[in-house]
């Protein structure tokens, strides 16, 4: 594809989040995204098939820029807990007006309504996990990390069961919010922050 080809396609996808941000999903069009990139409704249909397929291209430009963000703070010269810090913070917005934070908001809200966009986030929530649960193996491998309580568990309340802190089941629980409650069927809008920091705080990790 030409580079000005690419060029246009970007803009357009670049219009698509926008326009998200702006109206929701609901509210727009393609002639919204077009009149937004500057091009004509008939462009955007020659690169993109339909309205859904314009949405689910311009989130997964975005979810590619947040995979690539994380995987270069995992390879950087650092601690685990200096990598794992800037990867959360790095999930936090900017500001009220924080374009990506605003358009994950927007998106969430619509998963039970798009499938394909659904799948997209789900893929990205997993990659998130990998990210985070890779850093914690890898500070408790070279002693950065230990986990309180006997036997590699968080200490257990008196009288209740113990529960595993490895990460995955840490995760799973927190999706679950502790109840057996699917999170889609409390607050799909939760900040994704929110994952990590639970398979921080619920491990109880400390600094040897």
């Amino acid at each position: 594809m030409p580079r000005d080809a690419d060029a246009r396609k970007s803009a357009i996808l670049a219009a698509v989040a926008e326009v998200i941000v702006e109206i929701g999903f609901t509210a727009m069009t393609v002639a919204d995204v077009a009149r937004r990139a500057g091009v004509s409704t008939a462009l955007v249909h020659y690169h993109f098939s339909s309205k859904s397929d314009l949405i689910r291209a311009a989130i997964s430009v975005a979810g590619e820029e947040e995979r690539s963000s994380r995987e270069a703070i995992a390879a950087r010269d650092a601690s685990a807990q200096d990598r794992i810090a800037e990867m959360l913070i790095g999930s936090l917005p900017e500001g009220p007006d924080d374009p990506t934070w605003l358009l994950w908001i927007e998106t969430w809200g619509e998963i039970r309504r798009l499938p394909e966009v659904r799948r997209l986030m789900e893929d990205l929530d997993r990659h998130e996990l990998e990210s985070i649960s890779a850093l914690i193996v890898s500070g408790r491998a070279n002693g950065e990390f230990a986990l309180r309580g006997p036997g590699g568990h968080g200490a257990a309340t008196r009288g209740a069961p113990r529960r595993s802190c490895r990460p995955a089941d840490v995760v799973q629980r927190h999706r679950r919010g502790g109840r057996g409650a699917p999170v889609a069927q409390r607050d799909v809008a939760q900040p994704r922050v929110a994952l990590g920091r639970s398979v921080l705080s619920r491990c109880r990790l400390r600094r040897r």
